[in-house]
């Protein structure tokens, strides 16, 4: 293996921390920004679901219990 200079390691550490210039590969740094998008959005969507789920938990109910409240007053 061939000894490489300070500067040699430095550009090697740069290409790949940064990317390959002028190429769509942007690094670790690029795929980290990648990942935090994704996990953003994927707790986007995990809010919105829980969100409707607990308004659907509390909707259902209360028109059961509204509607056991009117079949009973109708038929009891």
């Amino acid at each position: 293996m061939l000894k490489k200079s300070q500067e040699e390691m430095m550009a090697d550490l740069y290409v790949v921390m940064m990317g390959i210039p002028g190429t769509d590969d942007r690094g670790l740094v690029g795929d980290v920004k990648d990942i935090k998008n994704d996990v953003r959005r994927i707790n986007g969507d995990t809010h919105t679901n829980t969100a409707w789920r607990k308004a659907f938990c509390f909707i259902i109910p209360v028109m059961a219990a509204g509607l056991g409240f009117c079949v009973a007053r109708i038929f009891g």
